[in-house]
């Protein structure tokens, strides 16, 4: 996938979800419902928490620098992301309780860096990278090393809610960028791409999805 239809890949699947938000839920032949499938991601994504570790690459100035690797571990291992209580996380995994058609969905994320530049809000364009996959780890999506500028109120919702929680980074030795925010998020399909899957079929309609993401800079 060439650059160009990578940035088009998240935009324009995100302004089809806001158009088809009025619709979701209200057509029982095409839709389950939000709580009922708000339920069954909440579970695929705890499953995943619980039985993947994730490694970090720290590297600063390298195109690498807050890569992340999510590896399978056995269940509820001290390893995992989740860590080993069943029902308590570990304090590094981070959740957001945000509502939408009167249904309280959790969206966790980690964070691996804060940044120390400027938080985003939906009045900004971004430049991110991202790395986008199922929860199976099969990758969708991914931008190229130096990121891709978008405006964020145009993005899935999901994005809108977890990018505001980072800073961008400093201006570094010529155009490199430093210090900026890098994290994951771990997204229930309503702040995703819900009952519209991708257009080549990459994304499953009704399917959660995580990011590996670093936030460059805030325009």
């Amino acid at each position: 996938m060439k650059f160009i239809q990578k940035i088009a890949f998240l935009a324009v699947f995100a302004i089809l979800l806001t158009s088809c938000n009025e619709d979701k839920g209200d057509n029982p032949a095409t839709n389950i419902g939000y709580q009922a499938q708000y339920d069954q991601d909440i579970l695929k994504i705890e499953t995943y928490l619980k039985t993947h570790s994730v490694v970090v690459v720290n590297n600063p100035g390298f195109a690498d620098d807050q890569n992340a690797t999510f590896t399978t571990v056995p269940n509820l291992d001290p390893s995992s992301i989740w860590g080993s209580d069943a029902t308590t996380p570990k304090a590094s995994l981070l959740f957001k309780n945000v509502t939408f058609a009167g249904v309280v969905h959790k969206i966790y994320y980690l964070k691996f860096r804060q940044g120390l530049g400027t938080n985003p809000t939906l009045n900004n364009q971004i430049t991110a990278y991202y790395k986008g996959f199922l929860l199976n780890d099969t990758v969708f999506d991914m931008s190229n090393s130096n990121g891709a500028t978008f405006p964020l109120n145009q993005l899935i919702t999901g994005w809108q809610e977890i990018f505001p929680e980072f800073k961008s980074g400093i201006s570094g030795a010529g155009s490199q960028t430093e210090d900026f925010g890098a994290g994951a998020m771990f997204l229930p399909s309503a702040y995703a791409y819900y009952n519209l899957g991708s257009g080549n079929g990459a994304i499953p309609p009704y399917t959660p999805i995580a990011f590996n993401f670093k936030l460059f800079k805030v325009l």
